[in-house]
């Protein structure tokens, strides 16, 4: 052992080779395992994304959301607009729908009321001026005559003049000026009249 130039030889049990340390290498690892994760959030987050729209189909929106994928985006569910309507229709997020919505269920969308844009934080609903905001088209009104017992309620309700009504005739709905407000849904006791989501609002 002395005398061997090259230190060839030990006395004992050999020793582990001595693993150094590569940062570089530690970095790639690591970075590799962040990518991993990221794409796996971003592809859970799209998938749930995906399964929210697909719910939203069956939505109608306040008026001044423009449209379901630009409403998603910019809505905060701070629930100001639930606060603000003072027919009670719009409904928090819920197991259901992952926004607010409206809800025909007991009331209609008012003819002369835009409170919710007006409280709209986020700008998910937009600040419509009252004007526009009355010839907006939120959703679409359907008449169905099986049920229909021709009182003519529904055209007296109409705040944009969509339905006519013609003595002995069942109510005729003119889809061009129909902005699905719900008032008609809301006057007929029989369950004849049903709104049903868009895909855009549009200004009439």
């Amino acid at each position: 052992m002395s005398v061997c130039p090259k230190d060839a030889i030990i006395l004992g049990i050999k020793p582990k080779p001595e693993i150094k340390f590569n940062l570089k290498r530690r970095k790639i690892l690591i970075a590799g395992t962040v990518a991993a994760l990221f794409g796996a959030m971003i592809k859970s987050g799209i998938e749930i994304k995906d399964k929210i729209a697909e719910k939203l189909k069956d939505v109608i929106l306040p008026p001044g959301a423009v449209d379901k994928e630009r409403f998603f985006n910019k809505c905060l569910n701070c629930n100001l607009c639930v606060e603000n309507c003072p027919n009670k229709i719009i409904k928090k997020a819920d197991k259901d729908f992952g926004v607010v919505h409206l809800d025909y269920s007991d009331s209609y969308c008012k003819f002369d009321c835009a409170k919710c844009g007006e409280g709209c934080p986020s700008g998910a609903i937009r600040r419509l001026p009252l004007e526009d905001k009355q010839k907006t088209r939120i959703g679409m009104a359907m008449i169905n005559n099986e049920k229909c017992t021709l009182c003519g309620i529904c055209a007296e309700v109409c705040p944009a003049h969509a339905i006519i009504k013609e003595e002995g005739k069942a109510p005729v709905l003119n889809a061009l000026k129909c902005i699905g407000c719900g008032a008609c849904k809301n006057a007929c006791h029989f369950g004849a009249i049903e709104v049903f989501p868009i895909k855009e609002q549009k200004l009439l």
